[in-house]
């Protein structure tokens, strides 16, 4: 009877509970991947190395529409360069696996001697949070145009948060020359990031200048290096034709406004589910916790609270100031991932800050735990991120999709060479599906398309 009861009692402990519920949630993603295919402008990059080479698609690129030196190299090697489409459908698991191990390198390094299971937890407990309250599934993973520039930033802002700390313990050369190589790469991919990253580089390096009372060299020259990589994208001749473009941007008073609302709403919407579920991940993680650890986590919680509240607020202000609207899915996506980031750390540092103080919020009953499961439980049973992707995988909507797209392609292929029409798609899948073709063969989208198979034209036909 024991032996039963110490089993239930391990199945039910929140340690499991979250390794569990972690599985569950990438499972359908990585599944789901095998269903996605190239849309909207995925073939843009392909098409323009065919025409500038690439080296030469790089320079067009910088001087015609954008500075995201590093994105544009990450687009100019995807797969569909080498007409690889398998290739591309694995490219949302590369981006899923790459997520999880550099959490779990950064979890390694700030948790020293952690037994093995214990670090899987931070890892997957990141991964459901952010995959549950991403904006936008599909431009965040799926569409390769939107994960490349802004979920691989996202990824070696970790690492590059990884390098700072090892420079910060070890001052190795190295770990400075690691940290300037990654902040070259995440500033080089999108706007939003390279805001974030000189943000987040000026309070390192102002709250080390407050704490040690000197000026700390290795961290201001990867600010100065930070700075000149952020002048190199702001300065960009593409990124002044591309906000030719753009009529009602740079409006400072309506943009301060609306990123303050923006914050405020999202934080709304955010934080209860979060708050439930760190309560679980203390849960399980406190009773492990060891006095080492405390160094990576003494910023006063109120610090870290305005430092994340100025975060939204400024991925929200980049948004509506450079657009003059509210800021595109795939760049909330990225502001919904430094949300992930900012709140686990508020947590920690709350965590150790009222262990200090001799107190803790920590300590629930198992009934208080099983009403805890039971939010969440209910959570994931309403429409999210998560049930979508179970259910296009479920119903078949996934696999359909991916066949349409399929028939497709053998259309394009009978067509050698000529004008083409293909029929609309019906079966739509929410997790992988984005912008289509258009009736219209002078659309971009189409024209990119059409010149990647070699046809005249192709569109959808009208109904």
């Amino acid at each position: 009877m024991e032996q039963i009861k110490l089993f239930f009692s391990r199945c039910l402990s929140s340690e499991m509970f979250l390794i569990v519920l972690g599985v569950f949630s990438v499972i359908p993603f990585i599944i789901i991947s095998f269903f996605n295919n190239p849309a909207a402008d995925d073939f843009a990059f392909p098409v323009e190395i065919h025409n500038h080479g690439f080296i030469g698609s790089q320079i067009w690129w910088y001087n015609n529409w954008l500075g995201r030196y590093f994105s544009s190299f990450l687009m100019s090697i995807n797969p569909l360069v080498f007409n690889n489409f398998f290739l591309f459908k694995l490219i949302p698991i590369f981006l899923i696996a790459s997520l999880f191990f550099s959490l779990l390198y950064l979890t390694g390094i700030i948790f020293t001697n952690k037994r093995k299971r214990g670090l899987l937890l931070l890892p997957l407990c990141f991964i459901f949070i952010y995959l549950f309250n991403m904006p936008n599934i599909v431009e965040g993973i799926y569409w390769i145009s939107g994960s490349l520039n802004y979920l691989v930033p996202n990824i070696l802002t970790i690492l590059l948060l990884c390098s700072i700390i090892k420079l910060m313990q070890t001052k190795k050369i190295r770990f400075l020359f690691l940290s300037v190589l990654l902040a070259f790469c995440v500033i080089g991919s999108n706007e939003l990031s390279m805001l974030i990253i000189d943000f987040i580089l000026a309070s390192i390096c102002g709250y080390a200048f407050i704490k040690e009372k000197k000026i700390n060299f290795s961290l201001l020259i990867l600010l100065v290096f930070a700075f000149i990589f952020s002048l190199v994208v702001y300065f960009s001749p593409g990124n002044t034709v591309r906000g030719n473009t753009i009529p009602n941007d740079h409006q400072f008073a309506f943009s301060a406004w609306q990123a303050a609302i923006q914050t405020i709403n999202h934080l709304r919407l955010w934080l209860p589910l979060s708050i439930v579920f760190i309560l679980i991940f203390f849960d399980a993680f406190h009773k492990h916790i060891k006095a080492a650890w405390a160094s990576n986590f003494n910023v006063h919680p109120i610090y870290v609270f305005i430092v994340l509240c100025l975060i939204l607020f400024i991925g929200f202000f980049t948004g509506y100031w450079s657009i003059g609207s509210s800021p595109a899915a795939r760049t909330k996506n990225v502001i919904c991932f430094f949300y992930v980031a900012g709140f686990l750390y508020l947590g920690f540092s709350m965590l150790f800050y009222l262990k200090k103080k001799e107190k803790s919020f920590l300590m629930i009953s198992p009934w208080v735990r099983y009403v805890l499961f039971v939010i969440i439980l209910i959570g994931l049973s309403h429409k999210n991120n998560i049930s979508t992707a179970y259910a296009d995988l479920i119903k078949g909507t996934a696999y359909r999709f991916d066949a349409e797209i399929k028939d497709r392609y053998e259309i394009i292929k009978n067509s050698k060479g000529e004008d083409c029409e293909v029929p609309k798609l019906k079966n739509y899948s929410a997790t992988i599906g984005i912008a289509d073709i258009t009736p219209y063969p002078d659309c971009s989208r189409n024209k990119y398309q059409a010149t990647y198979f070699g046809l005249k034209s192709i569109k959808t036909k009208e109904e």
